[in-house]
């Protein structure tokens, strides 16, 4: 059956020691052979050359006339299933399973898909150790170990039993019985062993092969014509079922040690910032405020030089927008410091409204929409009375000398806590008047008679005498007719500049003729003039009126602050290509979206893009890194199972069945890594988005979850992980089983 011719075995290159010199032996098909000797004689690494654990460095081994060295590693493999159950000195059980478990896997191996738990039962009850079934090998003695690693050799019922020093570890009663079970299992099969006791090996041997350093010493072998055989040698490949190398890879895997944990926690953290990485990388600004905008009740934007500027610089006017059909475009103007409504609308001086215009087509001469807060303001000031929004539509409200009829009031859910982000959305959502042109031009040319301006008393509002008109003679005292550097004051403004106080008019009159000096600022500059008082009219605010041609031209500044704010536009068809059209192109000419959305998602997307250089830095830093911890932690994983990988090879399994064994579990647990990466980073996207829109008022996710990333991530981790685990199983295949037991 098997054959050595010639065998050496040497160790070391320079100082060369021979472990086994020119052995030449022929063993039979069956039958009990003892191999004795002293320590160091090469009795182990003859057992070692048979199983193929080692190989020999000159001579022939032959296996039912097939030479040993045409066999490559899955060959010798399939072999050592095939042809031989080896009962090891050191008993190279896996220590964490229980000897149950130990014996199972022969099971995986077994061609014959019959459980072998009735034949596990019968050869522990002839072991003397059925009741040891279910503990761990590492609570057994060495002896008991001995035992199992023997049941587990006859489980196998292979052609060949190899055995070194089966009984070394026993008392005499279990010594015989071991020799006895072998005896009898010789009678079919060839039992090979090693021992050290010559009155056993006298008494139980067929044949005694004694080596004496290294060298044949003597042998009652037969000896046979080795020039002349046959080959009759055969194997058959296991064919493993998946499920079973699924419960072997469980089993094998079963410990944990502490370092794994470490090395899944920072893959996982290194996984949840990639992920993260991968998202912000993804993000795309157009499609967000498409989005952002589109959740918005009037599907509205404002255009402006930036984010947070909101005045269009002059080079902007009249922007030609007629290429994109489908957006139909108002202009905005907002009120600056020097110029104010509150002549008009009579309200509140710590509180201005109607600051932000825009003007559109869709109204009819005055015909205004106000905001949700806007109606507000009114109601607070006591211009309106009405306290329902829906019942002030279609009312009329009268504001200085103009009445407006309110067409609607538009909701914006204002909130009245005045922190810094309602102010910044005062100019562009809370306080915006709507008007058509003609009503714009009316308001403006009331604007240009009505100017708010610093003096030396405070604010105060020059006004043009031209707005006088059909005034009751009954509303003031003096005249009403005016040369240059005469005025007429108001009762607030007469009380500010005599600090006087009046119960009646009467009580007024001794001013009239008189002069006073006011110093107000025009143009940035600081300017004294002296004013005689003709009348004084009975309003209730600060206010100075001149002859209209001094106001034209020494009142009035050289150009009105009302300035353009923004364009507006609003889609008549709402798509996302026209709307990623169109962001392209503003952004092109420098300008930018600062809509009603801007304060929420114009600061969203400001940061997210504002990191997008770091992003890609930090997602090229977490790939490697995440590369360096798989590598890592499956290099680590293969080395702690070094040893278990070689007690698998020496019970006859396969390459591909070891590398899926432990490839299994590596790829599990990164598998369960990244599923509770994608837990973390779900939760956090949850928590930003729920951020944003709670904190910043902002009706749509930041982060948009998308399939593909996970599954590209998903993918991309496995397939590394399988890369990695693949090369280093692939580079144990070079590594004898004898060194790999050692580990």
């Amino acid at each position: 059956m098997i054959e050595l011719i010639n065998i050496s075995k040497k160790y070391g290159d320079q100082n060369t020691v021979y472990a086994l010199t020119n052995i030449t032996l022929s063993f039979p098909d069956k039958g009990l052979v003892s191999i004795i000797g002293k320590s160091g004689s090469g009795k182990s690494t003859l057992l070692n050359i048979l199983s193929g654990i080692i190989f020999p460095t000159d001579g022939n081994y032959l296996i039912d006339g097939k030479d040993t060295k045409t066999f490559n590693s899955d060959t010798w493999n399939q072999v050592r299933n095939n042809y031989f159950g080896y009962v090891f000195q050191d008993h190279n059980l896996i220590d964490y399973l229980t000897v149950y478990e130990n014996l199972k896997l022969i099971e995986t191996l077994s061609a014959n898909d019959e459980p072998l738990d009735q034949e596990i039962n019968r050869i522990l009850t002839k072991l003397d150790i059925k009741d040891l079934l279910n503990k761990k090998v590492s609570n057994l003695s060495g002896g008991e170990q001995q035992r199992v690693a023997i049941a587990r050799a006859l489980l196998k019922k292979s052609k060949i039993i190899l055995a070194d020093e089966p009984t070394g570890s026993l008392d005499l009663e279990n010594s015989i019985n071991i020799f006895e079970i072998l005896k009898e299992i010789s009678k079919d099969v060839l039992v090979i062993l090693i021992t050290h006791d010559i009155e056993f090996a006298e008494k139980y041997s067929d044949f005694t092969v004694k080596l004496d350093y290294g060298k044949l010493k003597t042998s009652t072998l037969p000896i046979k014509d080795l020039s002349n055989h046959k080959t009759s040698f055969t194997v058959t490949s296991s064919k493993i079922k998946l499920k079973q190398l699924v419960q072997t890879s469980l089993k094998i895997n079963k410990t944990f040690k502490f370092k794994s944990f470490f090395m899944m926690f920072f893959m996982l953290m290194t996984l949840s910032s990639l992920m993260f990485t991968l998202a912000f990388n993804l993000f795309e600004e157009s499609p967000f405020l498409y989005h952002a905008n589109k959740g918005t009740s009037n599907q509205q934007i404002y255009i402006s030089n930036n984010e947070m500027n909101l005045v269009i610089p002059d080079t902007y006017d009249d922007l030609d927008f007629s290429a994109f059909t489908n957006l139909s475009f108002n202009k905005v103007y907002v009120e600056q410091l020097d110029t104010t409504l509150m002549s008009l609308f009579n309200v509140n001086s710590l509180q201005k409204i109607f600051r932000t215009i825009e003007v559109r087509n869709d109204l009819l001469d005055d015909e205004i929409i106000i905001t949700d807060y806007q109606a507000t303001m009114l109601r607070e000031n006591n211009i309106t009375l009405i306290d329902s929004y829906e019942n002030l539509i279609d009312t009329f409200i009268i504001l200085g000398d103009y009445s407006f009829k309110i067409k609607d009031v538009m909701l914006t859910n204002f909130n009245e806590d005045f922190s810094t982000q309602f102010q910044d959305r005062l100019l562009t959502t809370y306080d915006v008047l709507k008007m058509n042109q003609n009503t714009f031009v009316k308001l403006v040319d009331h604007l240009n008679n009505d100017i708010e301006m610093t003096t030396d008393l405070g604010l105060v509002n020059f006004v043009n005498r031209v707005s006088l008109v059909d005034i009751d003679e009954s509303s003031f005292i003096g005249s009403l007719d005016l040369l240059p550097n005469e005025v007429i004051l108001t009762v607030p403004m007469l009380i500010l500049i005599t600090n006087g106080t009046f119960e009646v008019p009467a009580d007024m009159e001794p001013y009239l003729d008189t002069s006073f000096d006011l110093t107000y600022v025009k143009n940035g500059n600081e300017v004294t003039e002296n004013f005689t008082i003709k009348a004084i009219i009975f309003k209730d605010n600060h206010a100075i009126f001149f002859e209209s041609n001094f106001f034209e031209t020494e009142i009035k500044p050289d150009t009105l602050d009302l300035d353009l704010l923004q364009y507006t536009y609003t889609f008549s068809e709402y798509d996302l290509n026209s709307f990623i059209e169109f962001h392209q192109y503003i952004k092109s000419i420098g300008l930018e979206f600062t809509s009603y959305i801007a304060f929420d998602a114009m600061r969203a997307t400001v940061f997210v893009t504002g990191l997008n250089t770091f992003l890609i830095i930090f997602t090229n830093v977490s790939f490697i890194l995440l590369i360096a911890m798989l590598f890592f932690f499956i290099k680590s994983s293969v080395n702690d199972h070094l040893y278990n990988i070689g007690i698998l090879k020496s019970l006859g399994f396969l390459n591909k069945h070891i590398m899926l064994i432990f490839s299994f579990m590596n790829l599990m647990i990164i598998g369960i890594t990244y599923m509770l990466s994608t837990i973390i980073f779900l939760i956090n996207v949850n928590l930003i988005n729920t951020y944003y829109k709670e904190e910043l008022e902002m009706n749509i996710n930041l982060i948009n979850l998308d399939f593909t990333l996970f599954l590209y991530t998903g993918l991309t981790v496995l397939l590394i992980g399988g890369l990695i685990s693949f090369i280093s199983l692939e580079r144990i295949k070079k590594i004898e089983i004898l060194k790999l037991l050692k580990n």
